[in-house]
């Protein structure tokens, strides 16, 4: 008898599948379900047993929450067992519901069941293939429940999982991991990330032996809508843990039919409409505060295997459903090819052998499968797998990163495809990478995947510190940067904050203690006095510049690390380090005009004004990194920049490091700490440099510079002989990254102080004014103030970001500044604290630029300085520090024509 056959005699022979009900209680120490179902003489009662963790209750939910979450759970678990016999009819006893709620259940069956009815060789029709009945009157009735602003994210052991995981814990979101009957590949994904059991919300999940027999006996048996089960199921964890969010990691592509020309689609209930359908369905009649959502739905399968591949899942995902149970990757079916094909332009040979086994381009068995998934057959494979035209695109790409050796046959045989011309002469894929707006992210988490790749670091960063009690040695404008980035990625985490300045300590320690209300849902940020005592149970240190080594010599070497540390860790490839006793600044903003003249995907920062980790919000994946380095942040260096340069060494800082070698072996860093393919450009006039390059074995390229070498056009402003050593050295990084050095040349000839740091606007009436907008931190203003003699009047203020001003209160009783104009909500900050100190100043509080600049221009005397230094962010009133800087550039210079 075939399927078609079977199916109708089944449904003749079983009219009717019953809901029984469910029971549920706890079972040592855990909750557990067990749903009955019966069909004749058959009864079937699957369980799950939520596992108790010490971060949850189950005890806060009432009957009715309680309730209604299980019956809907069982509403989708029972299509598992109906599907065995495809009775007409369901009877579902106790509950009740209306044509709406029917008819999203029958939608929900007859899609999820799409690829069981295909395979099967069954013609059913939505409209008739079920009917529901009741056997009693409860009704579903939509409740309040007591949900926070936090995540939960489900975890399958695939590599689009591991994506939203990492996104949303680099950005500071609150999340816990969900798996059901956990394996090998997510408890390996889950060590990897850093998350122990005791952490993962767990569902045990068990199936009624006497289906798997019915399915041996010959019954109707397919593929049922897992992700459905799992919709329902994280409702009831996110009531159990307060979690509002449900973010799901199903891509754009899963919304592609599996059938060519049919409504067939093997990941129906991972599809944006099963999405809408269900969160409609959960608002109505559930809760209305769930946020079910994909947080992929965005990005393309090819996407995400570029994101997947910037991460350290590698070794330890598997998503193939035929070596499920071994947890293995079996290599011979399509979800194995589909895999190694999407991930090969972004992973070597080498890397993709290691995870698969071997290349699956070089095995002929696998051709069928490529055809299938390249579109050369009516369907595609019924797995879990991206568009056909990511499979090309993925496939031509990897040809144009490499071109096929003589072994890869799968290849040789797609370029002999009619498909294979259009694609290898496609000029972009970029298509195939851009946001689709079709999603339910909020504004916040869509972001996020605007710049994906601060949240990969940030969540590299995380898992550094996971394990760890990490003490921040040093409480100044980099320790404060620490503490804020250590604070947005840990979860209840440990941190200690150790100083010299006993009154810095017990103001934050107050700060703290106001703030009792949330430190429960905060990491415990201690502040300490540094001495071994109350230091010893920190584990991983980060020294900050200002503090000496000998002043923490208790501390074992092998635990200190910095800030400029982790990030050359993470940013390597990206960065390049200036050092040298003198003319760092002026070399590091060089090369920084250099390449923004030709690339404007630059940054500027580290000794020069901004902080490391400040910084990372900022960079992209193209990014180039110019990072000024002084020999207190190169101390302690695991790893240098892809491009040092070194300028000079002189006798300075002895008293930080004891001795002059000390202080150029700290230096020395930059060159030591490199790798092959790296480069390392210095003062080959410099006998120190020469002395230090003899001593060691140095693996990385080196490029010298020296006097004599510039043999080019005068800069206008860069005068002396040091300056053309500076230019030299600029002009070695300009031909290590490819730019044209006609234009670099012209960079320099032209190179002026750099924009919006201290930036003389001009001098209007017998006033100076000057643009530092760039200092968007006190103290960033603080140092401004020290560098430029004669300010009269100051410009502070913009959007508060809850950072602490009294710095700005203490500076300013250092200087001579009489006017001072508030701007935003920091800026009234600022004012209220001054006020509370009893300093006195002229004031103005104003949001209107061009009131500000007129009024800073009637109250400062001639030969005085006007200071744009806002010690704030500027997003609430400009689209950056840059707009805003050049917006009071233009007042400036308009007021001044008038």
């Amino acid at each position: 008898m075939d399927n078609s056959a079977k199916y109708a005699s089944l449904r003749e022979q079983y009219p009717c599948f019953e809901y029984k009900g469910f029971e549920y209680g706890m079972e040592q120490g855990d909750f557990k379900v067990q749903f009955h179902f019966v069909c004749k003489e058959h009864s079937f009662s699957p369980t799950h047993v939520f596992k108790q963790k010490d971060f949850y209750s189950f005890s806060h939910l009432s009957k009715e929450q309680t309730e209604l979450l299980l019956f809907n759970i069982g509403m989708i678990e029972l299509v598992s067992y109906w599907k065995a016999f495809c009775s007409p009819t369901i009877l579902i006893h106790s509950w009740r519901l209306n044509k709406e709620q029917t008819d999203f259940w029958r939608k929900i069956y007859f899609h999820g069941l799409g690829e069981f009815f295909f395979i099967n060789s069954i013609d059913a029709d939505i409209d008739s293939f079920v009917n529901f009945e009741f056997g009693g009157g409860r009704e579903m009735q939509a409740l309040d429940f007591d949900l926070e602003d936090k995540y939960i994210v489900p975890i399958g052991g695939g590599k689009d999982s591991v994506v939203t995981l990492d996104l949303l814990y680099g950005s500071g979101r609150d999340v816990r991991t969900l798996i059901v009957n956990p394996r090998g590949a997510t408890l390996d994904c889950c060590k990897q990330a850093g998350i122990e059991q005791k952490d993962f919300l767990e569902d045990r999940r068990s199936i009624d032996a006497h289906l798997l027999d019915l399915n041996r006996q010959g019954y109707l048996n397919g593929h049922t809508p897992f992700s459905a089960m799992l919709a329902f199921t994280s409702l009831l964890f996110a009531a159990f843990s307060k979690r509002r969010h449900i973010a799901l990691s199903n891509e754009n592509s899963a919304n592609e039919s599996t059938v060519r020309g049919a409504k067939i689609n093997h990941q129906y209930s991972k599809s944006i409409e099963f999405e809408n359908d269900f969160r409609s369905y959960v608002s109505k009649y559930i809760c209305k505060d769930f946020n079910y959502f994909s947080f992929l739905r965005p990005l393309s399968e090819l996407h995400i295997a570029k994101l997947f591949s910037q991460l350290n899942y590698q070794y330890v995902f598997k998503s193939c459903n035929a070596g499920s149970k071994q947890d293995i990757w079996c290599g011979n079916c399509p979800k194995c090819l589909f895999a190694f094909i999407i991930l090969s332009p972004f992973l070597t040979k080498d890397v993709l052998k290691a995870v698969f086994g071997k290349n699956l381009f070089e095995d002929e068995n696998l051709l069928t499968y490529l055809m299938q998934l390249c579109g050369e057959g009516e369907q595609k494979p019924f797995e879990c797998v991206g568009t056909i035209d990511e499979v090309n695109a993925a496939i031509a790409m990897r040809i144009h990163k490499e071109e096929p050796s003589q072994s890869e046959i799968l290849l040789t045989k797609w370029l002999q495809l009619p498909v294979a011309k259009e694609y290898m002469e496609r000029k972009s894929f970029d298509a195939l990478f851009a946001l689709q707006q079709e999603h339910n992210l909020s504004k916040e988490d869509f972001n996020i995947l605007s710049n994906p790749y601060p949240a990969i670091k940030k969540a590299a960063l995380r898992r550094i510190f996971k394990g760890h009690t990490p003490v921040i040695l040093g409480f100044g404008r980099e320790g404060k940067s620490s503490l804020r980035l250590l604070e947005s990625i840990s979860e209840n985490q440990h941190i200690i904050v150790a100083d010299q300045n006993a009154d810095l300590l017990r103001q934050n320690a107050e700060k703290i203690d106001r703030n009792a209300e949330v430190k429960n849902q905060m990491p415990k940020t201690e502040y300490r006095a540094m001495t071994a005592e109350e230091l010893s149970e920190g584990t991983l240190f980060l020294k900050t510049p200002g503090i000496p080594y000998k002043n923490i010599n208790f501390i074992p070497t092998q635990k200190i690390s910095s800030q400029t540390d982790l990030f050359l860790q993470l940013f390597h490839s990206q960065t390049i380090a200036i050092s040298g006793t003198k003319g760092k600044s002026t070399t590091s903003s060089l090369i920084y005009k250099i390449i923004k003249d030709q690339n404007p995907d630059v940054v500027l920062a580290g000794n020069i004004g901004i902080p490391l980790f400040d910084m990372i919000d900022n960079i992209g994946e193209k990014t180039i990194i110019v990072a000024e380095l002084s020999a207190h942040q190169a101390e302690f260096l695991h790893r240098s920049a892809h491009i040092s340069v070194l300028l000079n060494l002189y006798e300075e800082h002895l008293d930080h490091f004891d001795s002059c070698a000390n202080y150029w072996n700290a230096k020395f860093n930059l060159a030591r700490k490199q790798s092959e393919g790296d480069f390392f450009v210095f003062n080959g006039e410099d006998a120190r440099i020469e002395a230090l390059l003899a001593s060691c074995n140095i693996v990385s390229e080196l490029r010298p510079f020296k006097s004599g070498d510039y043999v080019y056009p005068e800069p206008k402003y860069l005068k002396g002989d040091h300056n053309r050593l500076n230019a030299l050295a600029a002009l070695q990084v300009a031909d290590i990254l490819g730019l044209d050095k006609e234009q670099a040349l012209q960079s320099i000839v032209n190179f002026a102080p750099l924009a919006h740091r201290l930036q003389p606007v001009g001098t209007i009436n017998g006033v100076s004014y000057y643009n530092d907008s760039i200092s968007t931190i006190p103290e960033a203003t603080i140092a401004a103030l020290q560098a430029l003699k004669d300010v009269q009047t100051l410009i502070l203020g913009g959007k508060d970001r809850g950072i602490d001003y009294g710095i700005i209160v203490e500076g300013l009783k250092k200087f001579e500044v009489k006017n001072i104009a508030f701007v935003g909500k920091a800026g009234r900050r600022m004012l209220s604290l001054i006020e509370q100190s009893g300093m006195q100043f002229n004031t103005l509080v104003s949001d209107n630029y061009e009131e500000i600049v007129r009024w800073c221009g009637k109250h400062t005397e001639k030969g005085k300085i006007c200071l744009l230094s806002p010690a704030a962010s500027s997003y609430d009133m400009f689209r950056n520090f840059e707009h805003r800087g050049e917006v009071f550039s233009e007042l400036v210079k308009r007021i001044g024509k008038e």
